[in-house]
């Protein structure tokens, strides 16, 4: 009688175990709206974190616009100093830091705050800076003419490849450091090609015909 009993006490108390709630879900709450001194600029460039813990636009700026950089647990943005104009720029694979391109220069600024850090120079100013997970980044140079490579740290930069006779733009990284997308267009570029490029085989591939119009 006693095992009974105390069988049936067991199977109670594991089945009170089950049918209790567990502890409620935190609470994350999302605003929609950007206060206006701090609104993104019409028809511009934005980018989010890989983590989405924070999103770096262009914002207003004392003369023209300037990046802006906003955690997802605020309502409020914070201007980035010495990035005023800046349209070319992307967040590290770990979200650290925002790669972006001052005039023709290459710098990185960490995202909790501090000075710029040069990184290389010779970089279009047009969405093509790719972060890839080696801690390398691959560029777009001036003139859209070739795609450049440089150690996140800075140092020599190489060629991975080039086109004497087409633009090329929007550079993209792959996983695991092994290439990255890009587009390639002719003459106007009414409409570009979207390819690949294998970084370890130095090799390029078409993907998709008219993939930007």
């Amino acid at each position: 009688v006693a095992a009974a009993l105390g069988g049936a006490i067991l199977a109670a108390l594991a089945l009170w175990s089950l049918r209790r709630p567990g502890p409620p879900a935190p609470v994350t709450r999302f605003t929609l709206a950007f206060k206006r001194d701090q609104a993104p600029a019409e028809e511009t460039p934005f980018t989010l974190s890989p983590d989405g813990a924070y999103l770096a636009y262009m914002g207003p700026a004392a003369r023209g616009t300037q990046l802006w950089l906003k955690p997802r647990d605020q309502r409020d943005a914070t201007p980035l100093a010495g990035t005023d104009g800046v349209r070319n720029f992307t967040f590290s694979p770990d979200g650290r830091w925002i790669a972006f391109a001052a005039g023709i220069e290459l710098r990185k600024l960490p995202v909790t705050g501090g000075a710029a850090v040069p990184i290389s120079d010779s970089v279009s100013n047009f969405q093509s800076i790719a972060w890839l997970d080696d801690g390398t980044i691959v560029y777009v140079v001036p003139g859209f003419r070739a795609l450049v490579q440089v150690s996140e740290g800075g140092g020599a930069r190489r060629v991975v490849w080039s086109d004497s006779a087409a633009s090329l733009a929007h550079v993209t990284p792959l996983p695991g450091g092994r290439g990255v997308l890009f587009t390639r267009c002719r003459g106007g570029c009414a409409e570009a090609d979207l390819y690949v490029l294998d970084l370890q085989k130095r090799e390029t591939k078409l993907v998709q015909s008219g993939a930007l119009k």
